[in-house]
């Protein structure tokens, strides 16, 4: 295990601080605190349904004219990966 740092800095998965989760999105250790929800594919943590929410929007194709969500329920699948919950 690598000596203790910052997860947020990139790293591969051999080299995580010790959290349960490494985001694979993100090359990241993940918060093991609760959270909204965490993807199972990717292990990308949501801490809120407002950050879920944003993320989708931000991920949204113009060209195929889709209005931003507002309800996190209607989020189907990890904007990151697009593996579905």
């Amino acid at each position: 295990m690598k000596p203790a740092g910052p997860i947020t800095e990139p790293h591969p998965i051999e080299e995580c601080y010790g959290s349960k989760l490494h985001c694979w999105s993100h090359d990241v250790d993940e918060p093991d605190q609760p959270a909204y929800i965490s993807c199972f594919e990717c292990k990308h943590v949501y801490r809120s349904a407002e950050e879920l929410v944003a993320e989708h929007n931000k991920h949204l194709d113009p060209a195929w004219n889709e209005p931003a969500v507002t309800d996190p329920e209607l989020v189907h699948c990890c904007p990151l990966c697009i593996h579905d919950w």
